[in-house]
């Protein structure tokens, strides 16, 4: 939810190389993520086209998967895609299918 206010709210300040510093609850305790903006984007999803903000997870501790998602105004500043990486190659990565506003 912080991530998608701040797209909303912040829309306008937001470009590649920002780095966003964001506390997450995990197994551990709390962590603080490491999320840079890579820009925004055209991004194709089975709900359409949508220019989106990537983020990628930075500075992750070793073992942890990669992450990268896509924040669009379009959709309330909500995630369009969501791709995680693990160590080994197993993916996932969902798409927006559709969005009621």
């Amino acid at each position: 939810l912080v991530l998608t206010h701040r797209t909303q709210t912040q829309s306008a300040s937001l470009k590649a190389g920002l780095v966003w510093h964001v506390p997450v609850i995990s197994s551990s305790g709390i962590d603080t993520w490491h999320l840079e903006c890579r820009g925004s984007q055209a991004v194709e999803v089975p709900a359409g086209r949508l220019t989106a903000w990537q983020w990628d997870r930075v500075e992750l501790p070793a073992g942890e998967a990669a992450l990268s998602f896509w924040l669009s105004p379009q959709v309330g500043g909500g995630p369009a895609r969501l791709l995680m990486v693990q160590g080994n190659g197993d993916r996932v990565d969902q798409r927006l299918s559709k969005w009621a506003s």
